[in-house]
């Protein structure tokens, strides 16, 4: 449940919308079923046009999908693992689409931690315990 849950709140209107869930903190105990999970459920989302039966559409313009590249490509270059996506998807070149992006591997130093990314980006922070997710949270 937690992980259908977090597919609609990361990545739904392509995670456009200032309530979309950008950071999740996951506890050790559930974190890697909890991935493959996600995962899973966001492979299956269909990217393109909204006047045909997808789940992902372009982003606003071509600065916002920058915004997004540089958030991802920076968590990566600092130790993040893109789970999935990560990329403009091949078949969706002409417009301004990005892969639906599962991060693991995310610390709270991270700009995508730290910024807004408004994007379809779920930044995944393992963490020892509730008190562990808390703390990090109101950081």
């Amino acid at each position: 449940i937690a992980a259908a849950g977090s597919v609609t709140a990361a990545f739904h209107l392509t995670g456009q919308v200032c309530t979309s869930a950008e950071r999740f903190f996951v506890v050790d105990a559930v974190h890697d079923r909890f991935v493959a999970l996600f995962a899973g459920r966001t492979r299956a989302l269909r990217i393109g046009n909204g006047m045909d039966k997808t789940e992902i559409g372009p982003l606003v313009s071509e600065s916002a999908r920058a915004k997004v590249m540089r958030l991802v490509d920076d968590a990566i270059a600092h130790g993040a693992i893109a789970v999935t996506g990560g990329r403009i998807p091949p078949a969706h070149n002409t417009g301004w689409f990005y892969e639906p992006t599962i991060l693991t591997g995310v610390t709270s130093d991270m700009a995508i931690v730290r910024e807004e990314c408004f994007g379809p980006v779920a930044a995944i922070c393992r963490v020892k315990d509730f008190d562990e997710a808390i703390r990090l949270a109101n950081d």
